[in-house]
């Protein structure tokens, strides 16, 4: 009874139906139909012939039938014991063709993440750690008061976009210090000449 539940069990028929190939079906339909069609029967016939006589003497009848039944559980329960094993063998098999696979599985799946990773490493230095390092060395030379420097932008995205702006504001401050020196160097010049006619009217008022 342990043995048919088990084999009728819940489990074994989840495993069946999940895509298994056809050599595990057929080895578990070769004890399936061993046990339906030769071992239960002879052994529900061998209990059944038990519970008939009890404590009776065995008929003539009787005897044959223990005998018949007890013949060939026994030469058949070998090859039946065997088909068992063909089945848990070939369910091992499966199990261990499924365990390689997922380790492949796994194994793409970590060359994947790796090569992820790499990309993600590579676009970070790219286009986030060179462009900041860029504007950075843009601001630095704009704090000196150098506005020649220009940023390269590499793509047209948020930071492509902030070295532009830099760009323009330092080429406006550029424009704007350019005219401020202008505007001394002429303010120079122009007190110069003042103090140059100042410097003559005093020397020709004081003679």
């Amino acid at each position: 009874n342990e043995f048919e539940e088990r084999l009728h069990s819940p489990r074994i028929h989840n495993v069946l139906t999940k895509s298994t190939p056809y050599l595990v079906h057929a080895a578990y339909q070769s004890v399936e139909t061993r046990w339906e069609h030769n071992m239960r029967p002879r052994r529900d016939e061998f209990i059944g012939v038990i519970n008939l006589v009890g404590n009776k003497p065995l008929s003539e009848r009787h005897a044959r039938i223990l005998q018949n039944s007890r013949h060939f559980y026994l030469s058949n329960v070998d090859e039946f014991v065997d088909a068992i094993h063909h089945f848990v063998k070939a369910l091992e098999v499966e199990a261990e063709e499924k365990i390689q696979l997922l380790r492949a599985v796994q194994l793409v799946a970590l060359v994947l993440t790796l090569l992820v990773v790499a990309i993600i490493m590579y676009l970070v230095h790219t286009d986030v750690r060179l462009p900041l390092k860029d504007l950075l060395l843009s601001a630095r030379a704009a704090r000196r008061g150098d506005f020649s420097v220009r940023t390269h932008p590499r793509n047209d995205d948020e930071l492509g976009q902030l070295g532009l702006a830099f760009n323009k504001m330092a080429e406006d401050l550029s424009i704007m210090y350019t005219d401020l020196e202008n505007r001394v160097q002429k303010k120079t010049a122009d007190l110069e000449r003042s103090n140059s006619s100042l410097e003559l009217l005093y020397q020709t008022t004081k003679r």
